[in-house]
């Protein structure tokens, strides 16, 4: 979540780590639709749960500094209930359990 400049180098950290990036989701609708990187925006959180159950991802990075705590509220009430594991990276820095 997040496809901005932390999302970007949260994307060049996973990749270098050979992990499958499936998209992002951002909020702004002028990045909904694009690319990062080659990565597609999947479009607003409000999505997020109908776009875990269709992409089968298994985790959420949060890539958004400082997240309020209504997008932490909303990404666990859609994360847990289908056992996918969340977390929000730091600074855009992904630590090796991420």
């Amino acid at each position: 979540i997040g496809a901005g400049d932390t999302g970007e180098r949260v994307l060049r950290q996973t990749r270098r780590q050979k992990r499958r990036v499936v998209g992002f989701v951002d909020d702004d609708p002028r990045k909904q639709g694009g690319r990062i990187q080659g990565c597609p925006v999947l479009g607003p959180r409000a999505a997020l749960g109908g776009l875990l159950d269709r992409t089968g991802a298994r985790e959420v990075l949060i890539a958004v500094n400082d997240p309020p705590g209504h997008l932490l509220s909303h990404v666990r009430d859609c994360c847990e209930p289908r056992g996918v594991a969340w977390k929000v990276v730091a600074g855009g820095v992904l630590t090796p359990d991420a």
